[in-house]
């Protein structure tokens, strides 16, 4: 009998030293804020030249964010939509590699 409560007093201690883990990293852990992740998207010619794109975003994948940058920017691209993802295609009229 003794045996049977040590083990399950251990696994309520267990939990509620997990369960208090999960609080404290919700309460201090890093937070997003609007606006608070700026980009550069560099986007590299066949040819060389480099076309650079920057400023900040509250997207919470790149999909988004090249969205943004398409309806502000003079940019391009198209791609897919595929089982990892948005898979890229092209930029701008560059295939990509």
């Amino acid at each position: 009998m003794n045996n049977k409560k040590g083990i399950i007093i251990g696994i309520v201690a267990l939990v509620v030293v997990i369960l208090a883990g999960v609080g404290i990293y919700a309460k201090f852990g890093p937070k997003a804020s609007a606006g608070s992740k700026s980009y550069t998207l560099t986007v590299v010619a066949e040819d060389g030249t480099e076309t650079s794109y920057e400023g900040t975003t509250d997207a919470e994948y790149l999909h988004g964010l090249l969205d943004e940058v398409a309806a502000n920017e003079d940019f391009t691209f198209e791609g897919s939509d595929g089982d990892y993802g948005f898979y890229i295609e092209s930029v701008n009229g560059e295939v990509a590699m």
